[in-house]
C-alpha cells in the first residue's frame, strides 16, 4: 500500500454511513484491520434550511452529533436529509454557511416516528 493519509467511508441506501477517522500510513507499513459496520436507519431528520426573507439555502452543512455523525449539504431548494440508527433520545443539528450566523437545534425524537422535518432560519452575519 502506498504511504500517505487514508480516509474511508461506506454507504448503502437504507443504513448510515460509515466514516471513519483519517489515518497516516507510513512508507512501508500496513494498515490495522478495520470493521465496518453499518446501522439500519430508523430515522430520517429532514433540514430545510432558508434565509430571513424565506429563500432556500443551497450549500450549507447541516451536521448531527450523537452515536454516529452525520454530515449533509444542502442542495438547490435548501434541503438536507441526515439519517440516525437510534430513535431514542435526542439530536443536536448544526447547521453553517458562509455569510450566515451559525444555527444550533435540540430535537426530541420518539420511537413511534420515522422521518422529522424541520425548518432552520439563517441569519446573515459570521
Amino acid at each position: 500500500m502506498n504511504p500517505g493519509e487514508i480516509k474511508i467511508f461506506a454507504s448503502r441506501k437504507g443504513y448510515v454511513t460509515f466514516i471513519h477517522d483519517p489515518f497516516t500510513i507510513d512508507a512501508g507499513g500496513q494498515p490495522n484491520e478495520i470493521a465496518i459496520y453499518l446501522g439500519k436507519v430508523e430515522i430520517e431528520i429532514a433540514v430545510n434550511v432558508i434565509d430571513e426573507e424565506g429563500k432556500p439555502v443551497a450549500g450549507a452543512n447541516v451536521s448531527q452529533f450523537g452515536l454516529m455523525q452525520d454530515k449533509q449539504v444542502t442542495d438547490s431548494k435548501g434541503i438536507a436529509t441526515l439519517a440516525k440508527m437510534n430513535p431514542k433520545g435526542g439530536e443536536r443539528i448544526i447547521v453553517k454557511r458562509v455569510g450566515f450566523t451559525t444555527a444550533y437545534h435540540t430535537i426530541s425524537l420518539e420511537e413511534a416516528v420515522s422521518r422529522i422535518a424541520m425548518v432552520t432560519l439563517l441569519k446573515k452575519g459570521k
